[in-house]
């Protein structure tokens, strides 16, 4: 701390919301983020992109990519000890895509990456998983194909010109970008419509020797971080992402 009871150093959990790029659960955020910064003696850094409609792709991610690059570069009034890079749903798709942007443009890369059900297939090819929970009572099949369509319009010229954007989906980055991704760690459940995005990308980072984990959730939906009061099983895997933020920060702890 100095003079003033500020700190001269902290870990960093940097965390961008999901809902689907158009909203956000801040109530249940804030309740989650307080309970971590306690827990992990972490300073919280919340980015609040701008939703679609106002804003569609790149807008958000480069929102996110400027708050990230000014967090590493001593924007807090100190510089990191550690930086965490969180996201959930299309915040995990966001969170990705920062994590690539940097391997791109040769930036510092965070610590470690914790994904929670993230979108990282942008489009609308089937899957199993988005075939048997197109019910999913968080995201159906039709709040799913909104939620893509209104960040990366696939009936307009950029999605004609460029089907498959990296930055878009992460998932199908080349294997010479992917190789270079920090340790990951994906969190879904086994109900969740985007449980092969999270399979699929723990596959491809396994198979390109990335340090990475996959923990299936036994009877979780999507989006369980909204009713942790609901679902005992919901509120065990806040506890495991938890963990998963304190084992990056463990990381770089002095000897």
């Amino acid at each position: 701390m100095d003079a003033i009871g500020l700190p001269t150093s902290a870990p960093v959990l940097f965390y961008i919301h999901g809902g689907g790029f158009f909203g956000r659960f801040w109530a249940k955020d804030i309740v989650n983020l307080s309970a971590w910064a306690v827990h992990l003696g972490a300073v919280i850094v919340y980015v609040d992109y701008t939703r679609t409609p106002e804003a569609q792709y790149p807008v958000p991610l480069n929102q996110c990519f400027t708050v990230y690059k000014w967090v590493l570069q001593g924007g807090l009034g100190f510089h990191p000890s550690s930086v965490a890079m969180f996201g959930e749903s299309a915040g995990g798709n966001l969170a990705a895509a920062v994590c690539l942007k940097s391997i791109q443009e040769r930036i510092a890369l965070p610590d470690g990456l914790v994904l929670v059900h993230p979108a990282l297939t942008c489009n609308f090819s089937p899957s199993p998983s988005r075939f048997l929970h197109q019910s999913d009572p968080v995201l159906p099949r039709g709040i799913l194909e909104l939620a893509l369509n209104s960040y990366y319009p696939f009936n307009g010229d950029q999605y004609k010109n460029n089907t498959y954007d990296p930055l878009v989906a992460v998932g199908l980055a080349d294997d010479a970008l992917l190789r270079q991704f920090p340790p990951t760690a994906l969190l879904v459940g086994d109900m969740d419509p985007l449980l092969d995005d999270s399979v699929d990308f723990y596959t491809r980072l396994n198979n390109l020797q990335v340090e990475s984990s996959l923990k299936v959730l036994t009877g979780l939906t999507h989006g369980f971080l909204i009713y942790p009061d609901l679902v005992p099983a919901a509120q065990a895997a806040i506890d495991d992402i938890a963990e998963e933020v304190h084992a990056i920060f463990k990381r770089r702890l002095p000897a």
